[in-house]
């Protein structure tokens, strides 16, 4: 509307103007002169300010529509002529226009006051200019192509560290990206606001719509150098991982928690390659000292046998680097005035004293923000570097130097880290202490935490991995570097009751945290004293962390403790072992555990006992439960609700490390000594098969396990070994009662299935025959045992599982078969058939007993726990001895029978006449009617007969020559099912054929492989006829009796006689 009235009033005005004056005015030239449209400028406005009349501008802006469209920065004629091209052109060089963005620029205004320009045209000319979002994004003081060609340099920012963007920095030569200019220290990241750092925020490559360099999607930094935060692993595997272990020298001045030097020795030996004291001294003359606190230890130290673990002693520490008294040391002592007698004096006292190495953990060299002293100077890392290079020159051969270095991207810039691993051994990697009371009120400390203060886990996996990338990617490679692992936590008090996520607060700037009665000291808490807490404080939660992998205690509801357990320990020592690095670091040996009874605090006389409360998956502490909890009183409720429901999980995790950490000059079984754990019964060594073994008998009562200090998660774990014991002791029982009736059927056996003359040594049982023999007795036998636990019926998906606890038993059993004596023992010596069947059970229930033993006795834990775990074994039946020993025999005639057949004659098969089941006989088969409804059987859908050669294949008289029929075997009338253990006809036809098709449909197969899951699947359910148990030779009427007029001819047989 406002257009219009602007047009008409114009109009108005230049009719009332004199024609004559405005031709008079009309000079022609060949660019006009210009003015810029301003806001509020109408072309009456813009005539006036030109100083000519509205008809002279008409003229001299001729369009139409120029009235009603006026733009901002517009230009227009206030004389004759053209409007001059402001349309910007590339520079000669061939680099763009260049505008810079002035306060309350728009794209559209710009274009205008540029000629023909358009905003189109200024996002096309902008797709490679650094920093470009878009006309909708436009930032004042950017610079900016409104041509083609090559973009600016970006506006330098004051805050940029690296990047394009850092004042001063001058165009790179041709090819160069504009991306890697000004990289971060070790190789970080760098983000589109120039900044430097190690995490996704700032490693993460993003863009924005535009895809321009130096962009990223809205609320992203935008990584555009040195991006990704992968550890780059660029070495091989090191010939040994090395578990290095710190060790506090000063833990005799500690009121508990006091660990001797032999300690390590007695329980540390098997777990650490290295060990480094903590921690030497330097005096200000750069010599060698050994503080009165630490004395004592480090000559017991010194004195350690050669071969127990490397011996190294350490230098430094927080309190060395940062007190007052002694900061300067490092800071001096590295110099070119001080470094060469720094590093005689350290060679001569490490050569001296017979040790192993030296290590020097300097925090930190140019650290610019310690509390209470100067800042460090840029140049401590670079003469720290050439102090080094002297240690290691005058080390003597195969001695070790080596250097801890910072996980913090701030202090780690400090150190010329590449250069320095290249001179050193190993660089101890302190991937711990990523959080604690010091990030309160610092911005920068914690992800998404305002003033530093939520509780975060200093031990966080994803921050440890963040900082392994930072390291490797800086060019450290894997195998030099050493891992931490912490035996201790960081504590805080939380602001809130029972908060423990990671947006939860916690109080400052001092701690608030509780003091453990040993370490002394607030916000640093001891695994030994977190595990005293967990046994003996009802408020104490405990839990895993598994968006930290971390493992968190609440107590008293605000102190909140983030730390690793051992399992968590394992498990990282595991994955970095995996990713090829050199090894971990442990701080400290010291801080693990209360080592006896003397280490523990008064008001815990008892800790190194109570120490041992892992929290069960369902949270409980077993310690806690009593005998009236539900899950103990109600007993036909689920075992595994049962088991989980009062910590049976933890507590069993419990009793082996306690077990594997007292077993050295313990007199004690083990099965003795997991009872003794739980205040169970004496002489509980249930790795003997005996009824007095005292794992034989009535289960145990509630009250048989529970002491002052435990609950009665002992009861269910030893009436589970009570169950597991009962049921061998019934296998060996019935073993050993079925011997005597198996011997008398023996006898009658040989005749029946073997009637030969004479018994050639080859008759003795293989080895193979003998496993597998066993496995179809002990499969079923586990498997009818397993499958009616009240466990499998009240917990139906678990029947999956039901296959692999038989197959683990029954594989773990053949195992001890292979790899003892028990068949040679009872097979080598024997020569007769009758003996060598008879003396099967003896190998048997030997079996059995070194099985059980095997189960028992500790060398075999992960089988135990396998067997015992869910609560399986809460309760069970025991099959009767007749059951067992039905399986005995059936298994036991199952393979005996067609081993015998074997030696008989010629040769016995299966003949495969090619017709369905209940078909005639054709006419051209060997075999009679009468012997076909003697031999035959049914195996899906198809007739089989079994049949044997023996004498020649024709008989000739006076009045020709027929064909002879194939024999009779012997023994085909007593397999009806009444007798050798109910085996028929009928299971070895079946058991051949499926040996035949499991071998591609050819003879010649293998014997079942006792100790293979398949063949362990196969049996469980009593299956005699599984392939491999039987392998005697299927094949046609043809096939068998071509060969044997062959073998007749030549004198020569098939392998697998009569059939091919």
């Amino acid at each position: 509307m406002q257009g219009a009235l602007v047009s008409f009033a114009f109009a108005l005005y230049i009719s009332t103007v004199d024609s004559s004056v405005l031709k008079a005015q009309l000079d022609p030239r060949a660019d006009c002169r210009t003015i810029t449209v301003v806001s509020g400028d109408s072309c009456g406005a813009l005539a006036t300010k030109c100083g000519v009349t509205a008809a002279q501008f008409t003229t001299f802006n001729p369009s139409p529509t120029l009235c009603s469209t006026l733009q901002i920065g517009q230009r227009v004629c206030c004389s004759a002529g053209t409007l001059p091209d402001l349309t910007p052109k590339q520079n000669a060089s061939g680099t763009c226009f260049v505008y810079k963005v002035a306060p309350g620029d728009f794209c559209a205004a710009i274009a205008t006051a540029h000629g023909t320009l358009t905003v189109a045209q200024i996002e096309a000319y902008n797709t490679k200019t650094w920093g470009w979002t878009g006309c909708a994004g436009l930032q004042a003081g950017a610079a900016i192509c409104l041509s083609t060609g090559t973009p600016p340099m970006p506006a330098p920012v004051d805050a940029a560290i690296c990047g394009p963007q850092v004042p001063g920095t001058k165009p790179p030569p041709a090819g160069i990206s504009l991306a890697s200019l000004n990289p971060c220290p070790l190789n970080a990241c760098c983000d589109i606001w120039g900044q430097c750092g190690t995490t996704l925020e700032f490693c993460t490559i993003s863009t924005s719509m535009t895809g321009a360099p130096g962009t990223a999607a809205p609320g992203a930094n935008g990584c555009i150098s040195n991006c990704g935060v992968n550890i780059i692993n660029v070495s091989p595997p090191v010939n040994q991982f090395m578990r290095i272990g710190y060790y506090e020298g000063w833990t005799g001045s500690r009121s508990c928690l006091k660990m001797d030097v032999s300690d390590i020795t007695f329980f540390g030996a098997n777990d650490y390659t290295h060990v480094h004291f903590a921690f030497g001294s330097i005096t200000t003359d750069f010599k060698v000292a050994i503080g009165a606190d630490v004395a004592a230890q480090f000559n017991k130290f010194v004195a350690v046998p050669q071969g127990s673990f490397k011996k190294v002693l350490s230098f430094g520490g927080w309190s060395f680097s940062t007190d007052v008294d002694s900061f300067p040391i490092f800071r001096t002592g590295v110099t070119s005035a001080n470094r060469q007698t720094f590093a005689n004096n350290v060679v001569a006292f490490i050569v001296a004293n017979g040790l192993d190495g030296v290590d020097f953990d300097w925090e930190y060299p140019g650290a610019p923000d310690i509390p209470g002293i100067p800042p460090g100077s840029p140049t401590d890392g670079p003469n720290y570097l050439e102090f080094l290079k002297m240690v290691r020159a005058a080390l003597p051969a195969g001695k070790t130097v080596s250097i801890a270095a910072p996980a913090s991207y701030w202090y780690l810039k400090g150190f010329p880290i590449v250069e320095m691993a290249a001179v050193v051994d190993y660089i101890i990697y302190m991937t711990y202490d990523l959080h604690g009371q010091w990030d309160y009120g610092n911005t920068f400390s914690s992800s998404g935490c305002a003033n530093g203060n939520c509780l975060r886990s200093h031990v966080n996996f994803t921050e440890t991995l963040d900082a392994l990338s930072m390291i490797t990617k800086a060019g450290v490679t894997t195998n030099k570097i050493a891992v931490g692992v912490t035996s201790y936590g960081r504590s805080f008090k939380g602001t809130t009751a029972g908060c423990t996520g990671p947006m939860c607060t916690f109080v400052g700037p001092d701690s608030g945290a509780t003091s453990g009665p040993c370490t002394a000291e607030p916000g640093y808490i001891s695994n030994a004293e977190i595990n005293a807490i967990i046994a003996t404080n009802p408020t104490a939660k405990a839990f895993y962390d598994s968006a930290s992998s971390s493992n968190i205690l609440l107590y008293n509801s605000v102190q909140w403790v983030a730390y690793m357990d051992n399992n968590e320990k394992a498990r990282r020592i595991a994955a970095f072992k995996d990713l090829n690095f050199a090894g971990t670091t442990d701080w400290a040996i010291d801080l693990a555990t209360f080592e006896n009874a003397a280490a523990c605090p008064a008001s815990i006389p008892d800790c190194d006992f109570l120490q041992y409360s892992t929290i069960g998956q369902s949270g409980v502490n077993w310690r806690t439960i009593n005998c009236t909890n539900q899950w103990i009183t109600t007993t036909d409720q689920n075992p595994m609700l049962r088991w989980y429901g009062i910590g049976a999980d933890g507590a069993w995790t419990d009793a082996l490390n306690h077990y594997n950490d007292h077993r050295q000059g313990s007199s004690l079984s083990f099965t003795e000594a997991i009872s003794d754990f739980f205040h169970g019964p004496g002489a509980m060594d249930c790795q003997t098969t005996n009824a007095f073994d005292g794992c034989v008998g009535n289960d145990l009562q509630c009250h048989d396990t529970v002491g002052a200090d435990s609950g009665p998660a002992g009861y269910f774990i030893l009436n589970s070994f009570i169950h597991i014991e009962q049921l061998l002791e019934a296998f060996y029982t019935g073993v050993t009662n079925a011997h005597g009736p198996l011997a008398d059927q023996l006898g009658g056996f040989t005749s029946t299935f073997a009637p030969v003359k004479v018994e050639p040594d080859f008759f003795k049982i293989a080895l193979d025959i003998f496993g597998l023999g066993f496995a179809l007795t002990a499969a079923p036998i586990w498997n009818s045992v397993l499958r009616d636990l009240p466990y499998f019926k009240l917990n139906p998906k678990a029947l999956g599982t039901l296959k692999d606890s038989v197959n683990a038993f029954v594989s773990n059993s053949i195992t001890i078969i292979k790899d003892s004596s028990v068949a040679s023992e009872a097979i080598n010596r024997l020569n007769t058939v009758a003996e060598t069947l008879a003396q099967l059970t003896e190998g048997y229930f030997k079996t059995i007993d070194l099985t059980n033993q095997n189960i028992f006795d500790g060398s075999n834990t992960a089988l135990l726990s396998s067997m015992i775990k869910d609560g399986v074994f809460l309760m069970a039946t025991v099959p009767t001895d007749l059951d067992i020993q039905a399986i005995i025999f059936k298994s036991t005639f199952a393979i005996l029978i067609p081993f015998a057949w074997g030696l008989v004659d010629d040769g016995v098969f299966i003949l495969d006449p090619g017709i369905a089941c209940g078909a005639a006989l054709p006419n051209d088969i060997h075999i009679t009617p009468a012997g076909a409804s003697l031999t035959g059987a049914c195996v899906g859908n198809k007739q089989y007969y079994v049949a044997g050669v023996s004498g020649t294949s024709r008989s000739c008289d006076s009045n020709g020559c027929v064909d002879s029929s194939f024999a009779l075997v012997p023994g085909l009338s007593s397999l009806d099912g009444k007798n050798w253990g109910g085996v028929t006809l009928n299971h070895i036809i079946t058991g051949a054929v499926n040996s035949f098709a499991a071998n591609g449909n050819r003879n010649g197969g293998t014997m079942a492989d006792a100790s293979n899951t398949d063949t362990l699947s196969a049996i469980q359910d009593a299956d005699i006829t599984a392939p491999g148990i039987n392998n005697i030779p299927v094949c046609s009427d043809a096939e068998a009796f071509g060969n044997w007029q062959t073998k007749e001819l030549t004198g020569n047989k098939t392998p697998n006689f009569p059939c091919n």
